[in-house]
């Protein structure tokens, strides 16, 4: 019987060649160099097999909360107050206002805050400074005597739409200015609840926005919220004593005890302690002039 040429066609043989190519360089260990960011994280709300590496304890954020509802305010002297008093990090919070808690509707009120120009400028002096700069929305009432963690819109699709506009107008700011991160959002304890709504939110912020994404919760709700793998930083709020110096406060171990480091260090995520208080403790001091 005649043997048949099994020899491969001219462009077979390349192919041949070019997949073993491949597979001689994978052998090699040579890959293209992949850049990744020191607090880039894995995506799981889950504690780490027993046989993974140990992990390693993160690092924490202190950040003062400064609230820009007030456009004559003296902001930059506080900041270099601040910065001075060794405060590495600022969160300056955008008030996003609703009538009451069954409001479906948010606005941001003009005339309450600072001009856009000058937010960018407060960013950047607070990079100037050195400190690790935060934009974040904080929804207030304006109906006395009740907290935003107990808001319940009737219409709940309406209410999240109108916080999702006035979030990515943070974003819009924040992107501007280069700041370090976002907090998308802030002691909304009623609502942590709906992980679908937090995760497309974050994810189009993410889609928007470069830096970091936080999320700041009360200290008895963190262990509650399913979604801390979407984010970078755990938030946590801590209220600030305007009768205590502010060193001894920033330089408090371990501020709501413990649990919350180990809950940090089981999802590989640093924690950002955010201190916030009344004007007197975080915002500029009565009688301060404004020195740009």
């Amino acid at each position: 019987m005649q043997e048949v040429n099994k020899k491969p066609a001219p462009r077979a043989y390349l192919t041949h060649l070019a997949i073993l190519g491949v597979v001689c360089l994978l052998l090699a260990g040579v890959a293209a160099p992949v850049a990744v960011h020191r607090l880039s994280l894995p995506a799981t709300d889950s504690a780490p097999a027993e046989d993974d590496p140990p992990v390693v304890a993160q690092d924490e954020i202190r950040a003062v909360a400064i609230a820009l509802d007030d456009p004559e305010a003296p902001y930059e002297r506080r900041l270099r107050e601040l910065a001075a008093g060794g405060v590495k990090a600022v969160c300056f919070a955008i008030p996003i206002w609703q009538e009451n808690l069954g409001s479906n509707s948010l606005f941001i009120e003009s005339r309450r805050l600072a001009p856009e120009s000058r937010i960018e400028k407060l960013i950047a002096l607070a990079d100037e400074l050195g400190m690790t700069t935060i934009v974040m929305p904080e929804v207030r009432l304006t109906a006395d005597g009740q907290h935003p963690g107990q808001i319940q819109p009737s219409q709940l699709l309406e209410w999240w739409k109108d916080y999702e506009a006035t979030l990515m107008f943070c974003v819009y700011l924040a992107g501007r200015a280069e700041a370090d991160a976002v907090a998308v959002g802030c002691q909304l304890t009623n609502l942590q609840g709906r992980h679908y709504r937090w995760r497309a939110l974050i994810a189009k912020v993410r889609g928007a926005f470069a830096g970091k994404l936080c999320y700041v919760a009360n200290p008895s709700e963190y262990d509650r919220i399913s979604w801390w793998s979407d984010l970078d930083w755990i938030g946590l709020c801590i209220p600030l004593d305007p009768s205590a110096p502010l060193a001894g406060q920033l330089a408090r171990p371990d501020p709501i005890g413990p649990d919350a480091g180990d809950f940090a260090d089981k999802l590989r995520r640093p924690v950002l302690y955010l201190l916030t208080g009344p004007a007197e403790a975080t915002g500029p001091r009565e009688g301060d002039d404004d020195d740009e």
